[in-house]
């Protein structure tokens, strides 16, 4: 009887340590995410910056761009508007005016 007991006890004292174990592990997690901010499981900001927003756009520029999108006006008509507007043949020189997109195609190698 007292052989039982004892290899019963033993078990009791190696299942306490275990729980313990286990609730020092818990404590530490729990601590640890506390401290740490969560990260979001979400896209992250790619590394690199993101290009600013053009600052200011004419409206009435806009809207000479939006006809010409559309095909309401030649080429040479938006070219002779844009300038009638006082923007330089330059600026608008590619249709997509100030601010649009690069007049040369992506290639995926950077100039220079």
């Amino acid at each position: 009887m007292f052989l039982r007991f004892h290899r019963a006890h033993r078990f009791v004292g190696l299942l306490f340590l275990l729980v313990v174990i286990a609730l020092i592990a818990v404590a530490v997690v729990l601590i640890v995410r506390a401290v740490r901010p969560a990260k979001s499981h979400t896209l992250q900001e790619p590394p690199w910056p993101r290009p600013a927003p053009p600052s200011h756009i004419d409206p009435v520029l806009a809207e000479l761009r939006m006809r010409y999108a559309r095909g309401e006006i030649s080429r040479e008509e938006y070219l002779r508007r844009a300038a009638d507007l006082g923007y330089s043949p330059s600026a608008v020189g590619d249709p997509a005016g100030p601010g649009g997109p690069p007049a040369t195609p992506f290639t995926g190698v950077p100039p220079g």
